[in-house]
């Protein structure tokens, strides 16, 4: 700010390219959360019918995300490796390792689900995005 109380124009400019950061790395850091968790939800491979529920209509997409021209993308499982999206927001196909704990039903009742979580075995789950 100078001193009759304006900013320049570089400062206007700056604080715009900010905020336009800002908005769009919170959408995409929903989006790739969306996207992570589908993953983790469903069984590798599962048809669409026997999807977790919040995902049988697709991933939300942020309205600050234009570039997507969509609310939402459609996601299923192509095979037990491959997960395949109607909208593709990379250039080519990702690789993604994702490390996870899955803690039996019957565990949790008989230990509780503190220990249970502490006793499983972490597990890597490897996933090609399409």
């Amino acid at each position: 700010m100078n001193a009759n109380g304006s900013i320049g124009l570089f400062s206007f400019w700056t604080i715009i390219d900010e905020h336009i950061f800002h908005v769009h790395r919170r959408g995409l850091l929903h989006c790739l959360t969306s996207l992570s968790l589908y993953i983790l939800f469903n069984e590798p491979g599962a048809l669409k019918e026997n999807e977790h529920p919040f995902f049988k209509e697709g991933i939300p997409v942020s309205a600050f995300l234009t570039f997507f021209h969509t609310n939402k993308i459609n996601i299923y499982w192509k095979d037990e490796k491959s997960v395949e999206m109607d909208v593709f927001p990379f250039n080519s196909q990702v690789n993604i390792t994702i490390r996870q704990k899955s803690v039996p039903k019957k565990a949790i009742a008989e230990n509780g689900l503190i220990e249970s979580y502490e006793q499983a075995e972490e597990e890597a789950v490897s996933v090609q995005l399409l």
